[in-house]
């Protein structure tokens, strides 16, 4: 049996070279793929992955991991407007 996990990760204030956010597949405990907001696609990490999938396979990452990042900046500026309130 394998298992394939996908990890989210937003910072409310990033600092230099930190991305707003990133989105990290693994199978089992391998990194097959990363997506962050600063490159704004989602690239294999090893070379067996790149070797034997084609772009589509990448173009449908990151075509999912961009709608989880608009997701997650609309929750984002939803709860900072929550957190803010002065009544």
């Amino acid at each position: 049996l394998h298992s394939r996990r996908i990890f989210h990760t937003v910072v409310s204030e990033p600092g230099p070279g930190l991305p707003w956010y990133s989105r990290v597949g693994y199978v089992d405990d391998q990194v097959i793929y990363v997506y962050t907001s600063e490159k704004q696609r989602a690239e294999p990490r090893p070379a067996w992955m790149a070797e034997n999938e084609g772009p589509e396979l990448w173009e449908l990452r990151t075509l999912w991991a961009r709608r989880w990042e608009a997701w997650f900046r609309i929750s984002l500026n939803a709860l900072g407007q929550l957190c803010n309130r002065t009544e």
